[in-house]
């Protein structure tokens, strides 16, 4: 190990005395003890190696969830010993972790919340070069979060309602300096009122600290909306950041409608300026029978760090932002996906795009791209298939596009047991010949819950 055992659990060690001191809160408690068995053939090509052998993984771990009046508890913790046969790679060990705990003190007016995770990302300085889905690259190291976050809502007179949130955060690599930030959102609205025009109001502060060195990113935006009917409204957004960039401190002001033809589909659309350039807002969500289509596009002043802790995890996507830098930038992110959901076939289209700018004239520093086809076919009660294609491209200091392709066949062997078989090809090229690998893998995997 690169360092202690005891410092890599401290986190799991704390989580685990979380629940044992709130277990008489729980009405409802359930630990299911689990363990994984993985053979993997496979055949790995670098610049350096052209390899061929074996790796095997034995995956014990623990799911504890529990439920109360007004909390609930979710835990999910794998421990993986990998042993590489014929592979340069050497013998280790890693963990994962999923955690959330959420407590309703007063409910629908006062909430509390206490998240972790505990994963295998990048530590590369320029964010580019992914995780290897199967052998981890000399900059691979542990990440592990913890979050704690409390908020209270009401009204403040009969017309207006206040919202408060107040969070704190911690995040660290193995081996690096610690990081954490504190934030207080504070926000007012009219928006329960049957008026044609409401309002809100909001104020969101945040403090990052990293290696002795602090950074504030100040938020003020006010929404002004006007319902001309039940399907149509008009919206006016304003808002400016304040933080250590003055490039990034222009006011953004946007424009535009939001339409609701029934209780299920929206489209909220809008246009307007940054400083001197176009800027732009787009939320839908518009469902049929069997097809839900949603469009999201929104810019926002955030850190690399945020992102990398918030960020949602796209399917078969690495991580776009690999890194726990401080400093702000302009995050714009774009996603389009297209869902059917079939009696017996159900099929995902997934296309983003993300620009990371960090200075005057719009110039893009990062730009990350991809799309991610996925197919499910239920062949019985007890078994499926499933076929994902997806590519990802990455245009900054360096320009990466990773290809990765699968094929799966999972059987329920019992009601506590699966077995699964998957092909996959993995494929990196990049103008860093360092940077480029194509893997082929078989793999036969065996789960089971006790």
């Amino acid at each position: 190990m690169s360092f202690p055992f005891f410092r890599r659990c401290f986190t799991l060690y704390l989580l685990f005395i979380f629940m044992l001191v709130q277990n008489s809160a729980w009405s409802e408690s359930r630990l299911t003890p689990s363990l994984g068995i993985e053979e993997i053939f496979l055949s790995n090509e670098t610049s350096t190696l052209d390899e061929s052998g074996q790796i095997t993984t034995i995956s014990p771990g623990l799911l504890y969830e529990a439920t109360g009046p007004r909390a609930n508890i979710s835990l999910s913790y794998l421990l993986n010993a990998r042993q590489y046969n014929n592979l340069s790679q050497d013998d280790e060990v890693d963990q994962s972790l999923l955690f959330r705990s959420d407590f309703a003190h007063i409910p629908n007016h006062w909430d509390s919340y206490l998240t972790s995770t505990i994963k295998q990302t990048n530590v590369n300085p320029d964010g580019i070069q992914t995780v290897n889905p199967v052998i981890q690259s000399d900059n691979t190291r542990e990440l592990r979060t913890l979050g704690i976050g409390t908020s209270l809502q009401g009204k403040w007179t009969d017309n207006i309602n206040y919202e408060s949130f107040l969070d704190a955060d911690y995040a660290d690599f193995e081996d690096s300096e610690s990081t954490d930030s504190i934030g207080v959102l504070l926000s007012l609205n009219n928006s329960n009122t049957l008026q044609d025009l409401d309002w809100r109001a909001s104020l969101d502060s945040r403090v990052y600290s990293e290696a002795g060195e602090d950074e504030q990113i100040d938020t003020a935006e006010v929404e002004l909306n006007y319902r001309f009917n039940r399907k149509y409204s008009a919206f006016l957004t304003i808002d400016k950041s304040e933080t250590g960039n003055e490039f990034l401190n222009e006011t953004n002001t946007i424009v535009g409608i939001l339409w609701t033809p029934n209780r299920n589909d929206y489209l909220k659309l809008g246009v307007g300026e940054r400083g001197g350039d176009a800027t732009y807002l787009l939320d839908a969500l518009i469902k049929s029978k069997r097809i839900t289509y949603t469009l999201n596009y929104d810019e926002t002043v955030t850190t690399s760090r945020s992102l990398l802790i918030d960020q949602a995890n796209q399917q078969n996507f690495s991580p776009t932002s690999q890194n726990l830098s401080i400093n702000p930038v302009l995050e714009k992110n774009g996603r389009i996906a297209i869902n059917f959901t079939g009696r017996r076939t159900d099929i995902s289209l997934t296309y983003f795009k993300q620009t990371t700018d960090q200075s005057a004239g719009n110039r893009d520093d990062e730009m990350t791209d991809g799309i991610n086809i996925n197919i499910k076919r239920t062949l019985s009660t007890s078994s499926s298939v499933q076929l994902t294609l997806s590519r990802q491209e990455r245009e900054t200091t360096q320009e990466n596009t990773v290809d990765d392709n699968s094929f799966s066949y999972v059987k329920a062997l019992s009601k506590n047991a699966n077995f699964s078989i998957e092909l996959r090809k993995t494929e990196q090229t990049s103008d860093i010949l360092e940077n480029e690998y194509e893997q082929n893998a078989l793999t036969f995997r065996v789960n089971s819950t006790f």
